[in-house]
């Protein structure tokens, strides 16, 4: 009788493991899936992303960045109406929708203060990190209709 539990409680353990396996490779796959992460200070240049199909001549993704951060740090010496409509020349129709009550004196940067670097890649989305006065500007950046286009955007303070 005290071999049979062992056995059971063996064989629940394993199982559980099991599970617990599984589980933590799923997770990681679909963390990663389609997506590279850029080493953390390897001391060489951010890999470019993977090529979508875009218009030939269009801009490149931080060169998008970089005019839309631009455009968003001088918002408080703009009409929020002319900001807004600057801040569309480099965004999704989404993006553009999410701004419509945002207050440009709001904006809590005033240069900026470094080169953008690409912290994530896929096929046809980035993330370009801009370096600001107060902190970092955090644009994803996406490849719509034969172009890069920002898409969305994230603070986080120095």
């Amino acid at each position: 009788m005290l071999r049979l539990r062992y056995g059971i409680a063996l064989a629940v353990v394993l199982l559980v493991a099991a599970v617990v396996v599984v589980a933590r490779v799923a997770s990681h796959q679909r963390e990663n899936a389609g997506v590279t992460q850029a080493a953390i200070d390897d001391g060489g240049a951010t890999p470019p992303p993977a090529t979508p199909s875009t218009r030939p001549g269009a801009s490149t993704p931080t060169s998008i960045a970089t005019s839309f951060a631009r455009t968003w740090i001088a918002g408080p010496s703009m009409s929020p109406s002319e900001w807004r409509r600057q801040l569309a020349r480099w965004s999704t129709r989404s993006l553009v929708g999410q701004f419509a009550g945002v207050d440009p004196g709001s904006v809590p940067a005033h240069t900026l203060t470094g080169v953008p670097s690409m912290t994530s890649t896929a096929r046809s989305y980035v993330v370009i990190d801009v370096p600001t006065d107060s902190g970092i500007l955090i644009l994803g950046v996406r490849a719509i209709d034969g172009e890069w286009l920002v898409d969305s955007v994230d603070w986080t303070r120095a």
